[in-house]
């Protein structure tokens, strides 16, 4: 029996069973789809706006600073300067603020903060805006990355699905990665399944991103180039669609705000689309539970910060099972 049965193989289940085997921990990632996960869909940028819970704030600067250790080609993480606009006109978020709310932060120290009228013709209809450098990642590159990185630290990846947690499971411990599975493998009713669609065009020159803020109950649009190739136009909050596959009309509609934002996309040849399905809950779970007579910590409700939270959590749930492990 192995020491450590991690379920999901998205960005959170991997980089806790990458944390857990370079501990030394005998580790076995099971996925239905390993290379076809949510992670794979999301188009990422480190910001950890809208996945709750107390941790949130050193969850999140814990995986900045692994993401910047690991920026480069390979795990396909870069860092760039862009701009966060809202459409209302609001405060900063506490991620960019210091303890005593000033802006700026040792770990994002240095911002500049615009009215919509003075950053210039790509912010019409946009009140305020604030210009940071985040780390943006790649993640089909990325995922990809992690998992030759688990199977290096002597972990491995298996193509299973797994219908309960009550069911008998291999593992000494069981580590709950299963993001939105996780309504019905717990159960978790508290847990929604919310679609999201992104397209991936041609870089027509753009060098910063553009993030529109707000809450994560509505579409929002992003512009995320990956490199001089690629540039990630998103996304859609879709609470009522299961469709797995791209909508013709969604693409047209993310691409037409995107190039309101940056005209010089509006002949940018498509090269890829992508479907996912964030799982959205009230707040983060990471917590011990005795399922069924075995030892089961979950990891998952990271809405749409799983990246931005990953290494931090990782952490976490690395500390839960070496204590149980004993």
């Amino acid at each position: 029996m192995v020491d450590a049965l991690v379920i999901g193989a998205g960005v959170c289940g991997l980089t806790t069973a990458v944390v857990l085997a370079e501990q030394g921990v005998d580790v076995v990632v099971w996925a239905r789809e390993p290379e076809r996960t949510a992670s794979w869909a999301a188009g990422a940028i480190w910001g950890p706006i809208d996945s709750r819970h107390p941790e949130v704030p050193r969850w999140s600067a814990v995986t900045r600073r692994a993401l910047l250790d690991l920026e480069g080609p390979e795990a396909g993480i870069w860092q760039l300067y862009g701009l966060e606009a809202s459409r209302d006109k609001v405060d900063l978020p506490d991620f960019l603020r210091d303890e005593t709310g000033e802006i700026g932060s040792v770990l994002v120290p240095d911002i500049e903060r615009f009215d919509g009228a003075s950053t210039g013709p790509c912010l019409k209809g946009f009140a305020v805006a604030w210009r940071y450098a985040a780390p943006l990642i790649n993640m089909p590159v990325y995922l990809a990355f992690l998992r030759q990185r688990l199977v290096a630290a002597g972990g491995r990846l298996e193509v299973r699905p797994v219908g309960r947690l009550q069911d008998d499971l291999p593992g000494r411990v069981v580590v709950n990665c299963s993001g939105a599975g996780a309504h019905d493998l717990v159960p978790d009713p508290s847990v929604e399944a919310v679609r999201g669609q992104l397209v991936v065009v041609e870089n027509p020159g753009i060098g910063e991103f553009f993030a529109e803020h707000g809450g994560h109950e509505v579409n929002l649009t992003y512009i995320f180039p990956m490199n001089a190739e690629q540039v990630v136009l998103g996304s859609t909050f879709e609470r009522h669609n299961r469709c797995p596959e791209p909508d013709r009309d969604i693409r047209q509609g993310i691409i037409d705000r995107c190039v309101s934002i940056y005209p010089q996309l509006v002949a940018a040849h498509v090269l890829d689309e992508r479907v996912g399905f964030r799982c959205i809950r009230d707040r983060v779970r990471l917590e011990h539970e005795r399922i069924a007579g075995r030892d089961v910590i979950h990891n998952y409700g990271h809405g749409s910060g799983g990246v931005s939270l990953s290494w931090g959590c990782a952490a976490d749930v690395a500390d839960h099972v070496r204590a149980l492990l004993g």
